[in-house]
């Protein structure tokens, strides 16, 4: 399926495909020459198709998601980088949860019975099958995903970066916060060096302060040749202030602070990229082949 600089492609059929057509997990492969990055949005997804609306005591459209943040790193794969999203909410399955967490709190659980706040977002408790197809439409074919992702951009690059996309909407005093699970899941030199790229575009960066990196950059870093760090975004640096960290709303898509916040991460991701073009050496793809980094030129703070 033709998108932009890239082409989509679906995880194998699922028990709950008939139920889900046109949604889900996907991936995203630029047809622009790779660099050796894989870039996951796993809360960006709005989505509750049924049977999954089924007990809920709250509007499904009304449930918190990192805002938009599909929409904001749409450019990706332009610049090389391969993506694995979902449009499916993380109160469906959440993606960065353990698989074997079940239904209980919403820090812990990977289908949550309940907002960060604790308010119930069931009548009733799901069972343990519904828990199960949860899992099996929204967790199993994400990951499956990245595995696949991963493999494919080792298997070319021969050392993979992995960002795990997220927005947070915590008055907190930085613009981004990156948590390799204190070096866990990445080396201080990689994540240092993403941070870098975060500051020379106006933004506050922090280290493992209040996300130290979840399930999904702790599994994935521990495999040969990966470093995985989790990039969460200040809501306030891209969408209205005044609507941001507000879980009473839907906040607007838009205005300056989009663009702006945009612009900025397209020339973070430029240079972020640079180190990550060098293809491995048994690849039959010549180095000339590797993008020019004018693109990146028109990259200048706003």
């Amino acid at each position: 399926m033709p998108h932009r600089a890239g082409y989509r492609r679906r995880v194998s059929p699922t028990p709950c495909d008939e139920l889900m057509a046109g949604g889900g997990p996907e991936l995203i492969v630029p047809t622009s020459p790779s660099v050796g990055i894989v870039a996951t949005i796993p809360h960006g997804g709005r989505s509750v198709p049924p049977p999954f609306d089924t007990a809920m005591a709250v509007e499904p459209i009304t449930l918190w998601s990192d805002w938009f943040t599909r929409e904001l790193y749409e450019f990706l794969p332009r610049f090389g980088v391969t993506v694995v999203r979902t449009s499916l909410s993380r109160f469906v399955a959440d993606p960065n949860r353990d698989p074997t967490t079940g239904h209980g709190r919403f820090w812990n659980s990977v289908v949550p019975a309940s907002d960060w706040e604790g308010m119930a977002l069931y009548r009733r408790p799901l069972t343990r099958v519904e828990v199960a197809d949860r899992v099996a439409a929204a967790h199993t074919p994400f990951h499956r995903l990245l595995d696949h992702a991963i493999e494919a951009v080792l298997a070319q690059h021969g050392r993979v970066l992995v960002l795990d996309l997220h927005s947070f909407g915590m008055d907190l005093d930085v613009d981004v916060d990156l948590g390799n699970q204190r070096g866990g899941s990445a080396s201080a030199e990689v994540t240092g060096a993403v941070g870098s790229a975060f500051e020379s575009h106006g933004f506050k960066v922090g280290y493992n302060h209040r996300f130290p990196g979840g399930w999904t950059v702790g599994r994935v870093g521990r495999m040969s040749g990966v470093d995985a760090v989790q990039v969460e975004l200040n809501q306030r640096r891209y969408l209205n202030p005044v609507q941001a960290g507000d879980p009473a709303r839907v906040p607007d898509q838009g205005g300056d602070n989009f663009a702006d916040a945009a612009h900025r991460l397209e020339c973070v991701i430029a240079d972020v990229t640079r180190p990550w073009r060098t293809l491995h050496p048994t690849s039959v793809r010549r180095r000339a082949e590797a993008p020019d980094d004018s693109r990146g030129g028109a990259c200048r703070p706003r």
